[in-house]
């Protein structure tokens, strides 16, 4: 072989070996550089996902929570409305206006106050009065609760008076 084949061979062996010096670092680097971009990339892409779901749970508690707020301000609604009634039905007695509900549909036409006589078809719920179902000069008899006439029950005391005092006389 000849020298100058030698040589260019050496050259070439020395310029390939000299790029490979020059460029192989740069490469590896090159590589390192877009390695280090696909992680960044990757972990971008981490976070911005941790982040979202975290925004998507935050937003749904804040629905909850404005739910509750809704719920709890029909409740406090409906407390206010139930004060109310109570306060109407305050006055109501206050004014005598709801004895009714005080006496009961059985006690109306037995108590003598205001709501016996004010009930609507009161008449028509009373009972018929005993003393047109007993003999003659006999006393009347009441029900437990139920108020015997005042001129009833004066003949009963004078009848009574009488038996203890001695011989009947005419009344």
């Amino acid at each position: 072989m000849d020298t100058w084949m030698i040589v260019v061979i050496v050259v070439v062996a020395l310029v390939l070996l000299a790029l490979l010096v020059l460029v192989l670092p740069r490469a590896r680097r090159r590589a390192q550089a877009r390695a280090r971009e696909r992680e960044l990339e990757q972990r971008r892409e981490q976070v911005v996902g941790e982040n979202r779901a975290q925004a998507e749970a935050h937003r749904k508690s804040a629905a909850e929570a404005e739910q509750r707020a809704r719920l709890a301000a029909a409740e406090a609604e409906r407390e206010r409305a139930e004060a109310e009634v109570r306060e109407q039905r305050a006055r109501l007695h206050e004014h005598g206006m709801a004895d009714g509900e005080l006496m009961g549909d059985s006690g109306r036409h037995r108590s003598g106050t205001s709501a016996a006589a004010d009930a609507p078809g009161a008449d028509d719920r009373r009972p018929a009065p005993r003393h047109a179902e007993r003999a003659p000069g006999e006393p009347a008899e009441r029900a437990p609760g139920e108020p015997a006439e005042d001129y009833q029950r004066g003949r009963v005391d004078e009848r009574r008076e009488q038996s203890a005092d001695g011989p009947p006389r005419a009344v």
